[in-house]
């Protein structure tokens, strides 16, 4: 995301003047482009919430209706996990964009967690029967094989499924996860 702040910034002085709109419509579309599936869209903001650009130009609306405000943070984040009207879910990045002016502007890209966990995650394997999955701080499924047990606590989905095993390990992890 470094990269592609760095370009917008170099491609604009302004966020407000007209003429300065094209050339980040540029750098935002052929950076959707290179990621070949990876990501599902990319928007710049103004700090008021104000569309700069988008791309793909078809995509329409990836962010509005889903609580996503604009941000006042110089750090790059994270957003916490979303389900679209299709029930895929996706996270945010986001990063703020100083412009050549000092204007603040902020890059948001929508990252679908299904094309992440196929392209990343999906070929890794614990044993035979073992698979990678991937949970937050609290034991939230992020990525796991099973679509309907994202979003859900690991233990109370692995329980629900295995009543019968002995989940203790599995509990130790995630407690000690916690304490990070």
């Amino acid at each position: 995301m470094r990269i592609l702040k760095n370009l917008i910034r170099q491609n604009t002085s302004s966020v407000t003047e007209e003429s300065d709109l094209d050339p980040i419509g540029i750098v935002l579309q052929n950076y959707f482009e290179v990621q070949k599936g990876e990501i599902y869209g990319l928007e710049l903001i103004t700090q008021s919430g104000k569309r700069i650009s988008i791309a793909p130009e078809s995509t329409g609306d990836l962010f509005n209706g889903y609580g996503i405000p604009p941000y006042v943070s110089n750090q790059g984040r994270v957003s916490s996990i979303y389900q679209d009207e299709d029930e895929h879910y996706f996270i945010i990045l986001r990063e703020s964009v100083l412009m050549k002016n000092g204007e603040l502007a902020y890059l948001l890209m929508r990252i679908d967690l299904e094309t992440m966990y196929q392209l990343l995650i999906k070929d890794i394997r614990a044993g035979e029967k073992g698979y990678a999955s991937v949970k937050d701080a609290d034991g939230i499924l992020l990525m796991h094989p099973k679509q309907e047990d994202i979003g859900t606590n690991v233990m109370i989905a692995r329980k629900t499924e295995f009543p019968e095993y002995d989940w203790s390990e599995l509990e130790y992890l995630v407690n000690l996860q916690k304490k990070w």
